[in-house]
């Protein structure tokens, strides 16, 4: 592996509106300028990117026009997830035009593809003489959606996202109910990470968790175990995002894991509730609890080896529906920076990490040292 110093920046949902960026506007730009200097700059995409068509049949629908493509990459990101419960929110024509425009745009992507074994393939591309792999999947677990994955799936001779679906199950013994993944999908999402792991010298995850209605909360024992399976079989770096909230980071044998940075780009359209009146209740609750409006953006740096530490900016987005920056982020400065390094870190108790705030950016240490991985996954 090359010594030279390889830098990471990472951003968690990207929902686009109507709306473009005020690239003016420091608040933004403030956060677009890591992006744009790392030499590898990830976000997830969680909107397709049409120009026309039909949504399927679901209440919450997310597009955004192709003219989004260009602003992404303005904004400095390079490589996307589209592992999520929207890509598909306009079927198969919206994945085409969506995979169409970020190639045309030079943007790379990973999580959805018109077969499974697409979806959950890694893409790999050169930094600074070192190999990059990239793996993005869904994880979902909601106990009365049970049937909602299947428009989003990628099976073997259907479209979607690379998804793994969880099931509730009474464990023999104790009786115990815990979250089960599909065992199918899970030995496909390991064993995607573990060839990354024979082809590339840095293996990064994207993971979309939608998992239970606690998320937002709170990290399941169940989502940490996964996150352990996937160290194991060979990821360097885990980046969540999906809960639409902030979640703890976790260091699990040295290598980093970011359960969720939070939205980044979070647009709401006004007047939606009278659209939808269904929305209603989610519309409500969105604009009224904080936690949805606050983030991370994560900075790591690869030097000889894996990071020892990860810095976070925080940031808030702008929730007034009838503003005209509504949905985009601004950094965090004074209290509001102190509150959601505080949230960091009460939310990285017990998982193995020190977290220190100096103000303007949380830094995030791993408590043990760095110690190989059990390898559980085998081509």
């Amino acid at each position: 592996m090359s010594s030279s110093r390889l830098t990471l920046a990472a951003v968690g949902d990207i929902i686009f509106g109507t709306n473009r960026p005020d690239w003016t506007d420091p608040g933004f730009a403030s956060l677009s300028k890591p992006l744009i200097e790392s030499d590898i700059s990830i976000g997830n995409l969680e909107c397709p990117l049409v120009e026309s068509g039909n949504p399927i049949p679901k209440i919450d629908i997310a597009r955004a026009d192709l003219a989004m493509a260009d602003e992404l990459k303005k904004m400095g990101l390079s490589t996307l997830g589209l592992a999520n419960n929207h890509i598909m929110d306009y079927g198969l024509g919206g994945l085409m035009s969506t995979r169409k425009v970020l190639r045309e745009k030079g943007l790379r992507f990973a999580g959805a593809s018109f077969t499974s074994k697409g979806a959950f393939a890694p893409v790999y591309w050169n930094v600074k003489n070192r190999r990059i792999a990239l793996v993005a999947f869904h994880c979902w677990y909601h106990p009365v959606w049970e049937d909602y994955p299947e428009p989003i799936r990628a099976d073997t001779h259907k479209p979607g996202a690379a998804l793994v679906q969880a099931y509730r199950v009474r464990q023999p013994g104790d009786g115990q109910v815990v979250e089960c993944p599909n065992e199918r999908y899970m030995e496909m999402l390991l064993a995607s990470i573990a060839r990354a792991r024979k082809h590339a010298d840095i293996v990064l995850v994207s993971m979309h968790t939608h998992f239970g209605f606690r998320a937002p909360l709170e990290v399941a024992a169940t989502r940490r175990a996964w996150t352990h399976w996937m160290v194991d079989a060979g990821a360097d770096l885990i980046l969540g995002h999906g809960p639409h909230a902030i979640n703890g980071v976790e260091s699990y044998k040295g290598r980093f894991i970011v359960h969720s940075m939070g939205n980044f780009i979070f647009s709401i359209p006004a007047g939606i509730e009278v659209l939808i009146p269904e929305s209603r209740p989610f519309v409500g609750r969105l604009a009224k609890e904080d936690q949805f409006w606050r983030g991370f953006l994560v900075q790591a740096t690869f030097n000889n080896g894996l990071p020892g530490q990860l810095k976070a900016i925080p940031y808030e987005i702008i929730r007034s529906l009838s503003h005209p920056q509504q949905g985009y982020p601004q950094l965090a400065t004074g209290e509001l920076a102190q509150s959601i390094a505080d949230r960091i870190a009460h939310d990285s108790e017990g998982m193995g990490v020190k977290v220190r705030f100096d103000g303007q950016t949380v830094t995030i240490k791993a408590r043990q040292s760095i110690s190989e991985p059990t390898r559980k996954v085998e081509l």
